[in-house]
């Protein structure tokens, strides 16, 4: 089955996304929606394009978030630290076109 969309408004499960940058960001719709940028799955030769982000290997919870196949993946998220800070509303992570999005299958 091909997925072109990936919103919180997606059937429950956890989904694979890949950007064309090589990055992989592991997403779990339902419920609260988290993603989390898996590192290591980066190819070296695209490693200067896929930097080190904010909590890479760790679930951001995502108070926005859309992947579409073909255009760039957007995740809005808090960052815990800064919660306290008046003038700080959430975070933005834009991606490089995503690449394709699939089911991860349950196990």
């Amino acid at each position: 089955m091909t997925i072109l969309e990936l919103t919180p408004e997606s059937p429950a499960g956890t989904y694979e996304v890949l950007t064309s940058s090589g990055s992989r960001y592991v997403v779990v719709v339902g419920g609260a929606v988290t993603a989390t940028r898996v590192p290591e799955s980066v190819a070296s030769v695209d490693a200067f394009r896929a930097e080190a982000r904010y909590r890479d290997d760790e679930p951001l919870t995502c108070t926005m978030m859309r992947f579409v196949v073909g255009g760039q993946g957007v995740l809005q998220f808090v960052k815990e630290e800064r919660r306290e800070d008046p003038g700080y509303l959430v975070s933005t992570r834009l991606t490089t076109p995503v690449t394709s999005i699939r089911v991860i299958p349950a196990s």
